[in-house]
């Protein structure tokens, strides 16, 4: 994303009495032909000063180290955060105490170059008579940008759906708050009769996102060190990943909606594919394997063969669409003092999100966060019965009338999609594997991922894929 954001100066700002509008709009007077052109009095010269004064001050403070520019004369301080927290929590007291802005720049030959995507605020909130501290991280494009409206139009909908069921939106979004920016035509907040409205504009939530920032503070990267997710941590993310499905999936079915067509924006998910070094290194790993190199069809036709279609009626919902181990972060808590457990998890990255079947996303996790030996042992469980389970009784909850897919089809359609996880996993494995190819001789001691590790991490892939196709089978048989 490219900014619009404007740098900010670093004069110390005051506080305007009595204006509680954040947005500043100068107006000049217009002479009117039919008017006096009489010379105004001392009086009158005095309040037409003060007035451009005043104006002028407003501006300044806008442009102060306590303001944020975000274009189309939208500027994002202390009172217009007021409004934005008052209208998310749906709440009328509520006071912004402090509010902070902080941005990057860089220094070249002198001169201050501005670098910076996203600009960060620290907003000190009062509900209730309890003082919370708040980071928001502030991003604008120049365009209409996919991540943004992912956030500000489909998730908002989503949000307001799972409100409407007077259910907590943070049990099944796995996503950081995000807010929106409200015309004060529709805000809680009550102004004195004479206070100027200026609008927002309409355009300004498909540009501009406004998040709470969790990431490396209360949520981070799993804390495990090295390999994949451990069986706590995949039992979570596959349970969180099905309820955050089971939102869209009841929301469509409800609505009786056509998603494509109600976001048209959406851009369906790019596939995974694998170029030709890769299949070459694929090719030598099965011939050199006396286990698995008798099915080395399945996965050398499958990876190049093109995906069919999804049955997106019965399977489809609003998916992550690039899911692995880098974009998961995790809450913990600590139990008796003695370890910390993960409570939460959330997305990071939904600049690929798409319309698709939820197989997908579960199967990209399974194979590029799971620890080989979990998936090895558990992917039925995970599958069959954590993810299930927790998708049902999340739609449910939402809706006891909506009849999904049946334990059976579920099943059926994970092992037909199996070979698409497999590609996810190969592209991750092969992107760390070459990345070690690219390290000076001096550093060469220090690889940690071998060529003996990448062929392992493949053929546990395959192992993985055909117990659960054998296992499949024998089932339905």
């Amino acid at each position: 994303m490219t900014t619009n954001l404007s740098s900010l100066s670093n004069g110390k700002s005051s506080v305007l009495p009595g204006r509680r509008h954040s947005i500043a709009v100068g107006q000049s007077t217009p002479s009117h032909p039919g008017h006096s052109t009489r010379r105004k009095s001392i009086q009158e010269s005095l309040q037409s000063l003060t007035q451009s004064m005043s104006v002028g001050l407003r501006i300044a403070i806008r442009a102060s180290k306590e303001s944020l520019e975000l274009g189309e004369d939208l500027i994002l301080d202390k009172l217009l955060t007021r409004e934005m927290l008052a209208n998310h929590y749906n709440e009328r007291d509520i006071r912004v105490v402090k509010f902070i802005i902080h941005k990057k720049e860089e220094r070249s030959n002198g001169e201050i170059h501005e670098i910076e995507l996203k600009g960060k605020v620290k907003v000190w909130t009062k509900r209730d008579g309890v003082r919370k501290k708040i980071d928001i991280l502030v991003s604008a494009s120049a365009e209409d940008d996919r991540e943004t409206q992912v956030y500000n139009i489909l998730l908002t909908n989503l949000r307001n759906y799972i409100l409407c069921k007077k259910l907590n939106p943070r049990k099944y979004l796995c996503t950081a708050d995000h807010f929106l920016l409200w015309n004060p035509e529709e805000s809680l907040l009550e102004r004195a009769e004479d206070e100027e409205i200026s609008g927002v504009p309409s355009s300004v939530n498909n540009r501009i996102l406004i998040q709470e920032n969790v990431f490396g503070k209360e949520y981070r990267l799993s804390m495990l060190d090295g390999g994949g997710l451990d069986y706590e941590h995949s039992v979570l993310s596959v349970s969180k990943l099905a309820k955050f499905h089971a939102v869209s999936y009841a929301f469509r079915k409800e609505g009786k909606m056509d998603i494509s067509s109600e976001y048209p924006w959406m851009k369906p998910r790019s596939r995974s594919k694998v170029n030709h070094q890769t299949m070459v290194r694929l090719q030598n790993i099965f011939q050199q394997s006396s286990q698995f190199g008798q099915y080395s069809s399945i996965f050398l036709n499958g990876v190049q063969e093109e995906a069919g279609e999804d049955e997106l009626e019965n399977f489809g919902v609003i998916s992550h669409g690039s899911l692995n181990k880098s974009k998961v972060f995790y809450k913990y808590r600590s139990e008796l003092e003695s370890r910390l457990f993960c409570s939460d998890m959330i997305f990071k990255d939904l600049s690929e999100c798409c319309y698709d079947s939820c197989l997908i996303d579960l199967l990209h996790l399974l194979f590029t966060a799971v620890d080989p030996e979990v998936r090895e042992e558990y992917m039925a469980d995970l599958v069959c019965s954590v993810y299930y389970d927790s998708f049902a009784s999340a739609v449910a909850s939402f809706n006891q009338r909506i009849v999904i897919f049946s334990r059976g089809e579920f099943v059926h359609e994970f092992e037909r999609n199996l070979i698409e996880g497999f590609n996810a996993g190969l592209n991750l494995h092969t992107e760390e594997y070459e990345a070690t190819l690219t390290v000076p001789d001096s550093k060469s001691s220090q690889q940690t991922y071998t060529y003996t590790d990448y062929r392992d991490c493949v053929l546990s892939m395959v192992r993985d894929i055909l117990q659960f196709k054998i296992n499949a089978q024998a089932t339905v048989t």
